[in-house]
């Protein structure tokens, strides 16, 4: 499995066009979040006021969701610059949002629900690169496992 994930990212990091991580995506047994990425490239084709998708946020994007499949499908949507956004929900109402920068980074913020007793909320947020960021989540993360 290792080879084929290095493969998928050696593939990512070639595509020239958001059209070509798409099709990676596709081909990589994750047709949701291709089909939404493909939505949202069509809104900004057909509506002006729509933001153009940043190829190499789109690349931060697509490399998480290919190295890291036993999370959850997120959803996705973009930023007024067109930078691409992934959002979790965790069980219990939490929420887990990763902002992909265009240079590598990710921008992310999680936070449990409401809790009965004060001082029992989880709260993290931050900008990291890729693994720092996964680090820093990971008692979120863990939540949104698939099983």
């Amino acid at each position: 499995m290792v080879t084929r994930e290095i493969d998928h990212h050696s593939q990512i990091a070639d595509a020239a066009t958001p059209d070509e991580i798409v099709e990676v995506l596709r081909q990589s047994a994750l047709p949701a979040a291709a089909d939404r990425i493909a939505r949202l490239r069509r809104l900004a084709e057909e509506d002006p006021a729509e933001p153009q998708l940043n190829c190499d946020s789109l690349r931060g994007l697509a490399d998480l969701l290919l190295s890291r499949p036993q999370l959850a499908q997120p959803g996705i949507s973009t930023s007024p610059d067109g930078l691409l956004l992934a959002q979790w929900r965790v069980p219990s109402n939490g929420v887990m949002t990763f902002e992909f920068l265009p240079d590598g980074r990710i921008q992310f913020a999680a936070i449990s629900a409401p809790a009965n007793h004060p001082g029992e909320r989880e709260t993290v947020y931050g900008t990291l690169p890729p693994n720092e960021t996964l680090a820093a989540v990971r008692s979120f993360s863990a939540k949104i496992e698939r099983r």
